[in-house]
C-alpha cells in the first residue's frame, strides 16, 4: 500500500512539475565521440551473418545445372547449358531474397532496428553481397554457355540475368506485402514456377533464344532491373509499406 502511494505521489509530482525538454539534443548526439564502424567493417560483419547453407546451396545449384547442361550438350543441343543455368537462376534469387529478409521472417527485425546498424543498411549490405555472389557465379558459367560460338557473352548474360531479376523483383514484392515465414513459401513457389517454365521451353529453344526474341529479353531485363532498383531505393529511404517489423 505504501509503495503504491509513493508511485502515485511520484506521478502527480511529474505532472505538476514536468521536466523541461532537452535543448540541442540532436547536436549533442552528433558531436558525441563514440567509436563508429567503418564501411568495410559494416560490410564484413553483415556478410559474416549470412548462413553458410545459403552459399552452399547456391554453389550446389550452379554445379548441378552445369553437370546437367554438359550432359545435354553431349547430345549436340547447343542451348542445353544455357537452358540449365537459366533454370537455376530463380533458385539463386530466392535464396538471396529470403536470406536478406531473414530477420523479418523470424520476427527479429525489431531487435535489429534497435541494434548498432540500422535495418535498411543491413538489408542492402546483405542483398548486395548475395547479388554480387550470384553475379560472379553467372560470370563463371558464361564460358560454358558461349563455348559453342552461337551466343556472345553479352547475349548469354542477358538470358541468364532476366530470370534472376524477375524472381528478385517478385520476391521483393512478396516480402513487402506478405512478410513473415509465409513469404518463404510464396517466394519458393514462384521460383519453382519460373524455373519450371524454363524447363518446359526445351524443344523450343530456337523460338525462345532466337535472334528475333533477343530484343524482348533485353527490354524485359532493363525493365526488371529498373523495378528492382526502385524497390531497393524505397528500402534505403525507409518508404512506408515494407513489413520489416515481421
Amino acid at each position: 500500500m505504501l509503495r503504491f502511494q509513493k508511485n502515485q505521489l511520484k506521478k502527480e509530482l511529474q505532472q505538476l512539475f514536468p521536466a523541461p525538454a532537452p535543448q540541442r539534443k540532436e547536436e549533442f548526439l552528433r558531436a558525441l565521440p563514440y567509436p563508429k564502424a567503418r564501411r568495410l567493417e559494416t560490410i564484413g560483419v553483415q556478410i559474416g551473418y549470412i548462413r553458410t547453407g545459403t552459399w552452399a546451396l547456391s554453389l550446389l545449384a550452379v554445379a548441378a545445372a552445369r553437370l546437367a547442361g554438359q550432359g545435354i550438350a553431349l547430345g549436340e543441343d547447343s542451348f542445353g547449358m544455357l537452358w540449365c543455368l537459366s533454370a537455376a537462376m530463380p533458385l539463386l534469387a530466392v535464396l538471396a531474397v529470403t536470406e536478406t529478409f531473414r530477420s523479418s521472417i523470424y520476427g527479429m527485425a525489431e531487435l535489429e532496428m534497435a541494434a548498432k546498424y540500422n535495418l535498411p543498411q543491413v538489408l542492402l549490405v546483405r542483398m548486395g553481397a548475395l547479388g554480387a555472389a550470384d553475379f560472379l557465379l553467372m560470370l563463371l558459367g558464361l564460358p560454358w554457355v558461349v563455348q559453342g560460338g552461337e551466343l556472345t557473352a553479352f547475349r548469354a548474360a542477358v538470358y541468364l540475368m532476366a530470370p534472376w531479376l524477375g524472381t528478385c523483383a517478385i520476391a521483393f514484392q512478396i516480402e513487402k506485402h506478405v512478410g513473415g515465414r509465409e513469404s518463404i513459401w510464396y517466394c519458393a513457389a514462384f521460383g519453382l514456377f519460373l524455373g519450371g517454365g524454363i524447363f518446359i521451353s526445351r524443344g523450343r529453344w530456337g523460338l525462345v533464344y532466337g535472334d528475333g526474341a533477343f530484343s524482348l529479353w533485353l527490354a524485359a531485363s532493363a525493365a526488371l532491373a529498373i523495378c528492382l532498383a526502385r524497390q531497393i531505393w524505397q528500402i534505403r529511404c525507409g518508404a512506408k509499406g515494407w513489413k520489416l517489423e515481421g
